[in-house]
């Protein structure tokens, strides 16, 4: 933001406070100067981090089929019996995926008997600890 001001300033001939009114940029934002330390190393060794253990997740609809060996179909996001469940999110998990958000909502059974079919067989193939730093 403060290059793009100062790219105004220069290009144009004006003030400060016209650059920012041109580009909509608060004034305050420009002239804030931060107090903290730069903490070089931190940030370094989190990019370092960030880039060697990259990981993303995803939301989606979510229907658990009461045939456990019902396979992956498409509709409106996913319905998916158990067994395939543990296949495709040991898939997904080597592929770099650490954490799935499951909307509930398009349930066609009670929502207490999916969450407990979830905790019984899906859940123990994916002990907290296997994630990891």
């Amino acid at each position: 933001m403060r290059q793009a001001v100062a790219h105004v300033k220069a290009t144009f001939g004006v003030s400060e406070r016209r650059a920012c009114s041109i580009i909509k940029a608060d004034r305050k934002s420009v002239r804030y100067r931060s107090c903290r330390p730069p903490d070089t190393a931190l940030r370094e060794r989190l990019r370092a981090l960030a880039v060697e253990r990259r990981r993303f997740g995803y939301g989606t609809f979510f229907d658990l089929d009461s045939d456990p060996n019902a396979s992956l179909q498409f509709v409106r996001g996913i319905r998916i019996g158990r067994r395939a469940l543990v296949e495709l999110w040991k898939r997904q998990q080597d592929e770099g995926v650490s954490h799935v958000a499951l909307n509930l909502k398009p349930l066609r059974r009670p929502m207490d008997e999916v969450l407990d079919e979830l905790a019984e067989h899906v859940l123990p193939h994916f002990p907290a600890a296997a994630i990891g730093p």
